[in-house]
Formats: C-alpha cells, sequence, structure tokens
C-alpha cells in the first residue's frame, strides 16, 4: 500500500510555555505583559516618547500606559426626568391616534426600562375611558411591551384624536438621567390604519424644548418587513424634512415650464418587476 506514517498527515500542534525549545518555539508573547507598550512601540518602529495616544488593542490582562488615563468621552445628552411627547396630529385620520412602541435611550445607547418609570397620557389614555367603550386591549402600556416590529394591533397603542385638543405622552423616569435620544415605531397595524400614526412630535424634557420646530414622524409601511422605527437624537436637531430642498442656482433660460424641485420623502420603494433573463430569481449587488 501507498500509505504514510501518521505522524505525517496530522495537524502539527502548537507549543505552550511547558514544551518549547528551539526547534519547536513557543508562539505565545514573547515579552513580559508589563513590557507589553514598550515592545509593542519598538516593534512597529515607532518611539514611545511619542505625545499621542496608543491606539492598538490591549490584551484584558495588560494595562497600557496612556490609554488607562485617558477620560471615557461619554455621549452627548440631556440630562432630566420627565419627558413629554406632544403629539401634533396625524396621517389623516380625524378620529384615531395611535403608536406601536417607544424607547427611550440612556446617553450609554441602552434603553430605560420603561416598565420602571410612570406613563401617562392626556387627555385619553386608552379608548377603554370613553363613554360605552368595552375592554379594548391597545392600552398605554403596549408601548413598552418590547414588541416594536410587527402589524398585531395587540402589542398597539390607540387613542381618541381631536384636532382642538392637545395630546401628550408623559414619561416620568425613576430618576435624572442623561438621555441621548427615542425610538418611534408609529402605528402599524395596516396599510389603512397607518394614517392613525402620528404625523409630527414636540419633545420636551423637564419643560424645556428640544427643538425649535416639531419632528416629523415617519408613517408607518403597512408590513413588519423591516425595522420602520425612527430615531430621534435630543443632542442636536434633526433636518425638518416638511421643508424643502434649496433649488439649485441655474442660468435664466427662457422656458415654457417649472423646473420640479428635487423629492424629499421617507421611504423609497423600489419593485423588481424583471431580470435580464434568469425565470426563477431576481437580485441585486448593491
Amino acid at each position: 500500500s501507498c500509505t504514510q506514517p501518521r505522524a505525517e498527515l496530522e495537524r502539527p500542534s502548537t507549543a505552550d510555555q511547558a514544551s518549547c525549545s528551539e526547534d519547536h518555539p513557543r508562539t505565545d508573547l514573547p515579552f513580559n505583559t508589563s513590557d507589553w507598550t514598550e515592545a509593542f512601540a519598538e516593534a512597529m518602529g515607532g518611539a514611545t516618547n511619542d505625545s499621542r495616544p496608543m491606539t492598538a488593542a490591549c490584551p484584558a490582562a495588560v494595562r497600557c500606559e496612556g490609554v488607562a488615563n485617558q477620560s471615557v468621552v461619554e455621549l452627548s445628552g440631556v440630562r432630566g426626568q420627565v419627558v413629554r411627547f406632544v403629539l401634533l396630529g396625524t396621517w389623516g385620520d380625524l378620529h384615531y391616534m395611535g403608536l406601536t412602541a417607544l424607547e427611550i435611550y440612556r446617553a450609554d445607547g441602552t434603553a430605560v426600562d420603561l416598565q420602571q418609570c410612570q406613563v401617562d397620557a392626556s387627555p385619553h389614555k386608552d379608548l377603554n375611558q370613553l363613554h360605552g367603550a368595552g375592554r379594548d386591549h391597545r392600552t398605554l402600556d403596549k408601548l413598552y411591551d418590547g414588541v416594536t416590529t410587527t402589524c398585531d394591533d395587540l402589542h398597539m397603542w390607540l387613542v381618541p384624536f381631536a384636532r382642538k385638543k392637545e395630546h401628550l405622552l408623559d414619561i416620568t423616569l425613576v430618576e435624572p438621567i442623561m438621555l441621548s435620544g427615542c425610538k418611534i415605531w408609529n402605528y402599524n397595524k395596516s396599510s389603512d390604519d397607518t394614517f392613525r400614526g402620528v404625523a409630527a412630535v414636540d419633545i420636551l424634557i423637564d419643560g424645556r424644548k428640544m427643538f425649535d420646530s416639531p419632528i416629523s414622524v415617519r408613517k408607518a409601511p403597512g408590513h413588519s418587513l423591516f425595522d420602520f422605527g425612527q430615531h430621534i437624537s435630543f443632542s442636536r436637531a434633526p433636518e425638518n424634512i416638511s421643508e424643502p430642498l434649496p433649488h439649485p442656482e441655474q442660468p435664466s433660460i427662457d422656458q415654457h415650464y417649472l423646473t420640479p424641485r428635487y423629492p424629499r420623502v421617507h421611504l423609497l420603494k423600489m419593485e423588481l418587476t424583471s431580470t435580464w433573463g434568469d425565470m426563477h430569481y431576481i437580485g441585486l449587488n448593491g
């Protein structure tokens, strides 16, 4: 037979400190961890007295000089305890207004547990406060039940809507903390019911208005094929999408029609209708 010895077919093993030799050298760090910074700088050809801080990743057991003493830069945010959302109209429905979910984030990016907070709404908390209403399941607690990207109205909040009334959603945290922003999922029961979604909001933290103008809230898509939540940062005001883009200046041309402005939209939908010959699959690279 043409079989070879088993030793030649086996994968060579790496050495550890106990079995190192000249023919089989060690594979761990060839220097003490206390001198990690100096050895790394020497291997890279750099000087150890460089004023710039080290940017290389350090092993967990190694303390990089010049890095440990640097202060940690926290995400910017606003300190407060009471967050108020002023709900300014719907996407067309004249009788009802609703949301699917809501999250509020700390300065480190983690979500606040709203189940530990006091959440209230006015003038109505839900449809059950209407005279003669039954046990409607679209209550206020559905905003923070953990289900966000859905079309199931068992996980949505709905209230009566009236144009002449001020609709408020108040969240009182356990204590004042640094807040970086929020994420809103608009009402998404179906394509027709998305008109019940909130069209715009004003946000106040401890009575202080966060933005000079209302923030437009995206209309939900009517399906749950992607995460349709909208992030709103408290550290900087997002663009007001209701304002048109500035029209680029062009030389004066004698024409009998108006050049259309660039469109501003929330959601761009592309329908792929055909391929270049394949009868079974369709795709894109980017």
